[in-house]
């Protein structure tokens, strides 16, 4: 069973009512959970009317999957009202449908695989109550013509523009009260790159007039300040800024070049991107009317393409945007580029309304994208409240897994990838994330974790753990109150603190199981400062001495059955102390002598280098296995 929004069934199935057939033979997606459908299988088309009616639309069969859609006979099922039908789904995952109200539509964004018997329902050969009061079948009606837009006004002839005019068609971006002060932006500078970078990503959507020259005042621009390929992402998210908000003021400023000591491919890099910032802003007061587009097709080589759009930018008879489209639409084209930075400040300057408002989507995992879309005035993903109270939601209640599945539905339906991420992890399967992807989506607490490893074994015991589709294990730099309203605390169930927990008892963490790292004083702090916390744990991690304060201590904790020590000293007189009987799994540095009668009883593990100081981390999936089974 799959879902016909209510957009497209009202573009496609226009005046369509129960009763009539619709002829459909084909439904467009690419989703994952489609294909189990084999051509002996049926694809139950529905979707959800006002005020909140489930229609049966079509049944298709004879299923062929192509490279953009599932076609199939043309059907011949008139549609129903299955509402009633709801509650009898049982679906072959045993679950149902299952729904708050006003939340049908979202919670069947996923296709759903059915069993023989809810197929039977579907059809009306089954047993299930009668369907509400249909309406009598009446013909498809034909809907009206929309009217068309009003024509636009005639554009003034080019001329002389006022400092900071924006492009033609587009609305200033408003002014984003409380932007970012002077002691922001800065500190971002003082930070580490991937703070750094997440910062100047989520500068965009406050970024003001007033923010371009503090960022020039600050050298944000600098060619001696960013070294290494890895501020690549920084400087693009900055330079972005720069075209959308910068005045004509600001075009000497990015021309003036500094001198550097040695050439290096980062450092032109940077060169070219201050070069094409200020010819864009310079070209953005000016820009009045498009031209025919040129007949010859946008070059194929990535850096030829960037040089060819630098050259080209401020030319008014331009006219490739089509082109530029369908490039970046492109799964694995790279934004966060030289390249990437020609194609949108070609975009900024020549595209319409209407070409960028179907670029809508890709806003959703692109920050650049969704920065452009705000200078033009249109919705991007930022805009999306929706998806943010459902977020909010999930924060408050952490165990519901049904909340989790409704938001993967509606990032799938924005674009997001991180919905698929969600879904597959929901579904028991683990897929792979990157070091950096990780981090990104761990909301407001990415500039505590610590996730950089000093040597390139011990990266993976570094990494960020996800589960259900959200931040499940990481580690931090100390717990002492600067981001303890932070919501994205309420998932996290592994945690290794490196510095001093003065504040763990502000933090909300409602699902935490396992707390590492932690010497004598955090400790007290944990058994002293967070009764309740101390009490849910099934696993510590210690990276002092097992003295016997530490063991009256640990036996206070009535589920722990996992401990994992930093140092050899101590197994002698765990082997000793009754806290050994309730002790399922031990964690141990390599040089640690574990007494016969310890290990006959205890599983033990020998963590190897770069695991041994007390982290709980190294063994999440051991944990986890313990914890939920």
């Amino acid at each position: 069973m799959a879902i016909i929004s209510k957009k497209i069934f009202e573009q496609t199935c226009a005046g369509a009512g129960v009763g009539d057939v619709i002829g459909l033979s084909d439904y467009r997606s690419s989703h994952r959970a489609l294909d189990v459908l084999t051509p002996t299988a049926s694809l139950f088309l529905v979707t959800v009317r006002p005020p909140e009616r489930l229609w049966l639309v079509a049944e298709l069969t004879g299923l062929k999957k192509t490279a953009t859609a599932w076609e199939g006979r043309t059907n011949t099922t008139p549609v129903r009202d299955v509402t009633d039908l709801v509650g009898e789904l049982r679906l072959a995952s045993g679950k149902g449908i299952s729904a708050r109200p006003g939340r049908l539509g979202m919670s069947l964004q996923t296709p759903r695989e059915l069993t023989a018997a809810d197929a039977s329902l579907l059809r009306g050969s089954g047993e299930a109550p009668a369907p509400s009061a249909p309406r009598k079948p009446a013909a498809p009606k034909v809907a009206a013509p929309k009217k068309p837009p009003p024509p636009k006004k005639p554009a003034p002839a080019p001329g002389p523009a006022a400092p900071g005019t924006p492009p033609s068609g587009a609305r200033p971006a408003p002014a984003a009260a409380g932007g970012p002060d002077r002691a922001e932006l800065a500190a971002v500078l003082e930070g580490r790159m991937e703070v750094a970078i997440s910062a100047v990503r989520d500068l965009g959507a406050r970024a003001t007039a007033e923010t371009v020259e503090l960022m020039l005042e600050l050298g944000w621009v600098d060619l001696a300040k960013w070294r290494s390929t890895e501020a690549t992402a920084f400087w693009v998210h900055s330079y972005l800024i720069l075209m959308c908000l910068g005045q004509q003021r600001h075009i000497e400023a990015l021309r003036r070049v500094p001198a550097h000591a040695r050439y290096s491919v980062a450092h032109q890099q940077v060169l070219d991107g201050r070069l094409l910032t200020a010819h864009v802003i310079e070209q953005r007061g000016v820009m009045r009317h498009r031209g025919p587009a040129p007949q010859s097709s946008l070059p194929r080589a990535r850096a030829r393409l960037a040089a060819y759009l630098a050259e080209r930018i401020g030319d008014r008879g331009w006219g490739q945007v089509d082109e530029l489209l369908a490039l970046v639409e492109k799964p694995r084209f790279a934004l966060e580029s030289f390249e990437g930075l020609a194609v949108y400040a070609a975009l900024l300057l020549h595209a319409s309304d209407e070409q960028l408002h179907s670029l809508g989507l890709l806003a959703a995992r692109d920050p650049l994208l969704a920065l452009v879309l705000r200078t033009r005035g249109l919705a991007s993903r930022e805009a999306d409240r929706q998806a943010d109270e459902l977020l909010a939601q999930i924060y408050a209640d952490p165990a519901s897994d049904e909340l989790r599945a409704v938001y993967a539905d509606r990032l799938l339906e924005l674009g997001d990838p991180r919905g698929e991420l969600i879904q597959l992890q929901l579904g028991g399967q683990d897929p792979a994330i990157d070091d950096k992807t990780a981090v990104s989506w761990s909301g407001a607490i990415k500039g505590v974790l610590r996730w950089r490893a000093p040597f390139v074994a011990e990266r993976p015991l570094y990494r960020p753990r996800y589960r259900r589709g959200f931040l499940s294990g990481c580690q931090v730099d100390a717990l002492d109150g600067k981001l303890r309203d932070a919501p994205e605390w309420s998932t996290i169930e592994i945690l290794d603190c490196e510095g001093p927990l003065a504040r763990l008892a502000d933090h909300d963490l409602r699902s935490l199981i396992a707390l590492g790292a932690l010497d004598g004083a955090g400790l007290a702090q944990l058994v002293d400062g967070a009764p309740e916390l101390a009490r849910r744990l099934v696993a510590v991690g210690l990276a002092d001495e097992l003295d016997e304060a530490a063991l009256a201590r640990l036996s206070t904790l009535p589920g722990l059955r996992l401990l994992v020590l930093g140092t050899r000293f101590g197994v002698e007189a765990l082997a000793r102390h009754p806290l050994a009987d309730r002790l399922e799994l031990l964690g141990v540095p390599p040089s640690a002598r574990v007494p016969a009668r310890l290990g006959g009883r205890i599983e033990v593990v020998r963590l190897g280098y770069g695991q041994g100081r007390g982290h709980c981390l190294p063994l999440y999936d051991r944990i986890i296995l313990a914890a939920v089974g």
